[in-house]
């Protein structure tokens, strides 16, 4: 099958939505995963890959990859794209869009055949549907310019070489990025995305900063890492005036009296006595700073001695020879839980917008936390598939993503009419309201332009002296929003 994609199906690294047709070779590569055919041997950031050539004889051609290069029998035309297919099923940051078109494509494999992951059907015939075929021309397409784009950064080089590797199951993987539960959590978490290192810091325990501008999915990320790891999850968020109580819990009127009611911290300290704990404490810089003490405290290590000579009991500490952290409730009680078992996430905005407490995190508390990580915007890896959510269907998705990626460059122009981004956060919105536009009876057109008049304009584009949006920025917002749904083409809801 070489035919050209229609616009609609362009990944939106392509700004130039040049004519371009479907690549073989990169179907291949699909074609042979999803078959079964491909077998993947890794260990940190060392993979290999082995899968059977398209020639006649079918021999067996290997690829490898070591870190940011890659290397093995590069010459196939269908080498390069079975490590790209490859690294986008394990989340390689370097083809975010891949992996969602991958999503999508076996998605509707599965919607036209009984089977589960290895397709031993005919996957040829299955290109027939057209929701089928659409899904694989948008999969050809995302993966050549997730390539295109990581050879050109730099971010992949030749030269990889790679010893004997274990191999790798794939059922748990196909499993995950289909969300039907996450891949087994006693296999190894590949890639460097902020939920990859997240999921990798819950299985030792430790503590994490995630700071960074609004939208940018600090809150969801974290929460996507703890249910992927099967942990339990405790969730504060910072406000003024906060109390104690509101962290450790306290004595409430109850049916019989004064009862005990566990605040968020001592859920979760109790929930890591039997397994992993994670506590998300979400607008940080919203608590008072007498709070951080307690946050301080919590994060503090100590041997089983120490920890028994502080008044805990015999009872929670199990090993000798671990570490534990520990609670002092208002009782004069001292809670303790495995420090391996504990994690601790700490959200923040960034910057003089937003409204804080606190002003900042001290040398002491950021000498407890383990990871300090600055989070500029949204994993494309979280964003897409929830943006096809919010759209129910990926050619609006393509719209939002150029529409944010087209406020970006011009806030970086000089003169530039708008007075903030398209936020991750605001994009959801922007397409949940387009849908409902369509359903009420809008037109493609219609139902996006109203929709970016009340979710979007609002939020990017300054006032004037007179209190109104500024006309100027609003019509270089709409204006490129017209443009972008000028290369939709034709419009038929997918099916």
């Amino acid at each position: 099958m070489r035919e050209e994609i229609p616009l609609a199906l362009h990944c939106p690294l392509d700004p130039q939505s040049s004519t371009r047709t479907y690549g073989p070779g990169l179907g291949y590569a699909v074609y042979t995963l999803l078959r079964g055919w491909v077998t993947v041997r890794a260990s940190g950031a060392q993979l290999s890959v082995s899968y059977p050539s398209s020639s006649a004889s079918k021999a067996a051609r290997e690829v490898c990859a070591s870190g940011d290069r890659w290397g093995g029998d590069l010459s196939s035309s269908s080498a390069t794209p079975h490590l790209a297919v490859v690294s986008a099923l394990l989340g390689s940051p370097h083809f975010p869009h891949s992996r969602n078109a991958l999503k999508r494509f076996v998605t509707q494999v599965e919607q036209h055949t009984s089977e589960r992951w290895p397709y031993t059907q005919v996957l040829g015939g299955l290109t027939n549907a057209p929701e089928v075929k659409q899904a694989l021309l948008g999969l050809s397409d995302a993966l050549y310019f997730e390539i295109k784009a990581a050879g050109a950064s730099g971010a992949v080089q030749d030269g990889g070489q790679v010893g004997a590797l274990p191999d790798l199951p794939l059922g748990p993987l196909i499993e995950d990025l289909l969300g039907r539960g996450a891949a087994q959590a006693a296999g190894p978490v590949r890639g460097l995305g902020l939920e990859a290192r997240l999921r990798r810091l819950m299985r030792r325990g430790g503590a994490a900063l995630l700071r960074g501008p609004k939208g940018t999915f600090k809150t969801s990320t974290a929460k996507r890492a703890a249910l992927a790891e099967g942990a339990a999850l405790s969730v504060v968020c910072g406000a003024p005036g906060m109390e104690d109580v509101d962290l450790i819990g306290g004595l409430y009127p109850g049916d019989t009296g004064l009862v005990w009611r566990d605040g968020p911290v001592t859920r979760a300290i109790a929930a890591a006595q039997d397994g992993p704990s994670v506590l998300l404490v979400d607008e940080a810089l919203r608590f008072h700073a007498e709070h951080f003490n307690r946050f301080v405290t919590l994060l503090d290590r100590y041997s089983a001695d120490e920890a028994r000579a502080m008044g805990v009991p015999d009872a929670l500490l199990p090993d000798e020879a671990a570490r534990y952290q520990l609670l002092t409730l208002p009782t004069g009680d001292v809670l303790a839980a495995p420090a391996e078992r504990l994690t601790v996430i700490f959200t923040t905005n960034a910057g003089d917008e937003y409204i804080q407490t606190s002003s900042g995190f001290d040398a002491a508390m950021l000498s407890r936390i383990d990871l300090v990580i600055e989070v500029l915007e949204a994993d494309l890896q979280v964003l897409l598939p929830l943006l096809d959510q919010a759209g129910g269907d990926p050619r609006l998705t393509t719209v939002a993503v150029s529409l944010m990626q087209w406020t970006q460059a011009e806030l970086a122009e000089p003169g530039c009419l708008l007075c903030s981004h398209l936020d991750a956060r605001k994009a959801l919105s922007f397409l949940r309201e387009a849908r409902e536009n369509l359903s009420y009876g809008l037109d493609l057109r219609g139902a996006l332009l109203d929709a970016c008049t009340h979710v979007v304009l609002g939020v990017i584009c300054p006032l004037d002296s007179a209190g109104r949006l500024d006309a100027g920025a609003c019509a270089a917002v709409m204006n490129e929003l017209q443009a972008l749904i000028d290369q939709l083409g034709e419009w038929h809801p997918a099916g």
